[in-house]
């Protein structure tokens, strides 16, 4: 059965309080693991500079060695962080689980934490879902999780910005690397709105309105390569 047909129903118990329009987190493994993860993202760009760079043996060696030090070091705190349903928590241990060496019986536990991320509401999860759990989710379930988490009124801004496991189409992909990008959440949200309005289909004005409209939603967000095809589908509006 496909993970996104299971009935997960998560209410978050992340205690947090306002500062103007801003949340903050009070959530200390959370804090602690970002913290941990922070210095694996730095052994992997490392790493990836020095791989590109000419970089010795030895030093590329230490700062793999790093990242994986560090990225299994997390894994206890973001655990008992998921386990109270922060969905970042959910999200970064998926993640996590993607690191070499990581046994398979921990790995396999992956899909079902980005699901769990992804139904409530944290977007970076539902590309994650899409790109790495093929088998366990179709195009017209990542589209629902795409459309609900983007219209959701949940503030997850604190999370951001967020490891991404994801192809960019609204900006360039490194062509050689093994870290993941961090990005904002204006990024994710344009990524979002533009894989919407590619899997819009249709050819009446209804559908093709709806498709303007994630264009638009992504060009708001900067995605510079959606503003001719918005221009496209105007024309055929237009025509019709």
């Amino acid at each position: 059965m496909k993970i996104l047909n299971y009935a997960l129903v998560i209410a978050l118990a992340i205690p947090c309080y306002s500062l103007s329009n801003e949340k903050i987190i009070n959530d200390k493994d959370y804090l602690d693991a970002v913290s941990i993860l922070s210095k694996a993202q730095a052994g992997i760009e490392m790493y990836d500079y020095l791989a590109s760079s000419g970089g010795s043996e030895q030093d590329l060696k230490l700062n793999f060695k790093n990242y994986l030090f560090f990225s299994i070091e997390a894994i206890p705190a973001l655990q008992r962080s998921a386990k109270q349903n922060n969905p970042a928590a959910q999200y970064l241990l998926g993640v996590t689980m993607r690191t070499p060496f990581i046994p398979s019986t921990e790995s396999a536990k992956m899909c079902e934490l980005f699901n769990k991320s992804a139904v409530s509401g944290f977007l970076p999860a539902v590309f994650a879902l899409g790109g790495s759990c093929p088998d366990s989710v179709d195009m017209e379930g990542i589209n629902t999780l795409l459309e609900s988490t983007l219209s959701s009124s949940k503030s997850y801004s604190m999370y951001y910005p967020a490891q991404a496991i994801i192809y960019k189409f609204c900006s360039r992909n490194s062509p050689a690397s093994l870290s993941l990008p961090m990005l904002d959440q204006q990024t994710f949200e344009a990524e979002g709105y533009y894989a919407l309005a590619r899997s819009t289909r249709g050819t009446q004005i209804p559908q093709l309105q709806i498709k303007l409209k994630y264009y638009k939603e992504a060009i708001a967000r900067g995605c510079e390569p959606a503003k001719a095809l918005a221009a496209g589908v105007e024309e055929q509006i237009n025509a019709l």
